[in-house]
């Protein structure tokens, strides 16, 4: 009888043991996962803000941005872009200047809570030019006769009309966006600085004022002609039988209008500018490769054929001196890290 009794309290005591070892692992489970559910927690709002912080940051390169549309200058001076408070975070932009006058580099950097985001962008003044048509015409496109457009489109400002034989291949569509811009003082140099077409003892080279001096044995390279020297409007005839014959795209430029006859083979861009009555008039016997441009009207007729290539507009030199709107444009975008 006593030996039974030993064994129940022996028994008894198992299951003490046993149930409080239970309830002290339960225990501990139950301070683990309350400590794993803090983690997380506070893991979650250190992601929350980390993201919130990287959205402040971007808040502030796009109000840099939108100070520097306003006035591109301002860029020198660091008053222009304060510590700003934002979204319950704040943002503290700096911008520094760059070798080349039409960029600079801007650095942002977003808190929120106890996160910290920072960013930096290459942003130029001007938006990349749009150079994906074969006509971009700020004014009014007339085809006539047999004038033919291949392989792209045509955009113009005013109207459009098309009559006799003409066709085009691609799409007309009317369009407010105006013509890239041209870095003017860079062109001229650069005109000036080419040799070629019969004038390699010319002092200015291929820059001229009002019209054409002498007659051209080709086209090539820059050729620049500006307005006359009392400010009126350049009024250039080109006829004979001329072309593009150095193998590399050329860019004929002038600011006012231009009349184009006879027998002419052009590989490149022309571009025309300067005045809001201009007008370009292509007749005869003319083979454009590449495209044109003006700020005032185009009229084609005879047997005029303009075919759209885009390797004749991707040319270094010649994307060099050309730029979409005035608008900053990001042309790089960087996390310089998580802070």
């Amino acid at each position: 009888m006593k030996t039974i009794l030993n064994k129940i309290k022996q028994n008894s005591g198992l299951s003490v043991i046993a149930l409080a070892s239970t309830v002290l692992l339960l225990l501990v489970l139950s301070l683990t996962a309350t400590t794993l559910l803090a983690i997380r927690a506070e893991t979650s709002s250190d992601d929350l803000n980390s993201k919130r912080a990287l959205y402040v940051a971007e808040a502030g390169l796009e109000m840099a941005k939108h100070t520097l549309q306003n006035d591109w200058a301002s860029a020198q001076i660091a008053e222009n872009f304060p510590l700003t408070s934002f979204a319950g975070g704040t943002f503290d932009s700096a911008v520094s200047q760059t070798a080349d006058a039409n960029q600079v580099v801007i650095s942002v950097m977003g808190n929120y809570g106890n996160s910290t985001r920072a960013i930096s962008s290459l942003v130029s003044r001007f938006s990349p030019p749009n150079l994906e048509n074969a006509i971009h015409a700020s004014g009014s496109v007339t085809l006539q006769g047999n004038s033919e457009v291949h392989n792209g489109n045509i955009a113009y400002g005013d109207n459009f009309s098309s009559s006799g034989k003409s066709s085009i291949d691609g799409e007309a569509y009317q369009t407010s966006e105006t013509i890239p811009v041209l870095d003017v003082a860079s062109a001229i140099a650069a005109a000036r600085a080419n040799s070629l077409n019969g004038y390699a003892s010319r002092t200015d080279g291929n820059y001229f004022q009002g019209d054409i001096t002498g007659n051209p044995n080709a086209l090539n390279g820059i050729i620049f002609i500006d307005s006359f020297p009392d400010g009126s409007p350049a009024d250039v005839h080109i006829s004979g039988n001329l072309s593009t014959n150095n193998n590399n795209p050329a860019m004929f430029v002038v600011m006012g209008d231009l009349h184009i006859s006879g027998n002419v083979d052009f590989d490149g861009l022309i571009y025309t500018t300067g005045t809001t009555d201009l007008d370009v008039l292509l007749t005869g016997n003319l083979l454009i490769t590449g495209a044109i441009m003006t700020s005032g009207s185009l009229r084609m007729s005879g047997n005029t054929d303009i075919t759209y290539n885009s390797n004749m507009l991707n040319d270094l030199n010649m994307l060099s001196l050309l730029n979409g709107e005035e608008k900053p444009f990001e042309a790089t975008w960087v996390e310089i890290s998580p802070i």
